[in-house]
């Protein structure tokens, strides 16, 4: 889990020492199975770690800026 703190820090620095996580299990599978999603929304590629946590940091960002 430290690679995900690692990733929202490089995204948004100003976050560095704020964000934090315990050991532990969530309840999740490690893997889901996508055809079905496929098929419904189309195809899509994978999305690195960093890149997804950018987006998402970006996404909420222009959100919050909007309100």
């Amino acid at each position: 889990m430290q690679e995900v703190v690692d990733a929202i820090e490089a995204a948004a620095p100003a976050a560095t020492g704020r964000v934090f996580w315990e050991e532990g299990q969530l309840p999740f599978p490690e893997a889901l199975e996508g055809r079905l999603l496929e098929r419904l929304i189309g195809p899509f590629s994978p999305t690195s770690l960093a890149d997804g946590v950018r987006a998402t940091i970006e996404h909420f960002r222009s959100y919050a800026a909007a309100s």
